[in-house]
């Protein structure tokens, strides 16, 4: 819980929070959602004529979300705290503290689809600029052409 005074209020940046600041720029944790990004960008898909997203694309995105849930998963843990409490906290001090405001922010940029899906496309864009090929595509086409492959 965050530390509260006499009165019953609540100090918004507990040391929980700060630690979490701390951690979040001693970690590589942005470098990392930054290289899964990077990594699998070429693994998302258009939509369809109707509009659909293929199935593929919302498993690169929860495997993302994943990757982070667990990272925030395990300073969580050894805080001594849930994942979810960490989050209440968050929301908390947000309201008082503009520093936990956008690392919430940034926390939950990562987690949208839609955010995540743009950055994929605009990122394929940029390394097709750069000359580089999907090699998604290029493997899958590699095993159709193999003898024996439908």
């Amino acid at each position: 819980m965050c530390t509260g005074g006499s009165d019953g209020s609540t100090n918004p940046v507990d040391d929980v929070i700060q630690r979490l600041h701390h951690w979040v720029q001693e970690t590589s944790l942005e470098d990392d959602l930054e290289e899964y990004i990077v990594s699998n960008c070429w693994r998302m898909l258009p939509s369809d004529e109707s509009g659909e997203q293929p199935l593929c694309n919302t498993e690169t995105h929860n495997d993302f979300v994943g990757l982070l849930s667990v990272k925030l998963d395990r300073f969580a843990e050894t805080e001594g705290v849930s994942e979810d409490e960490l989050f209440e906290r968050c929301a908390a001090a947000q309201t008082s503290d503009p520093a936990t405001a956008e690392l919430l922010e940034m926390l939950l940029k990562y987690t949208d689809y839609e955010t995540f899906y743009r950055t994929c496309v605009f990122l394929q864009g940029v390394l097709r600029e750069r000359g580089e090929r999907n090699p998604f595509l290029e493997a899958e086409a590699e095993a159709q052409a193999q003898p024996g492959a439908s």
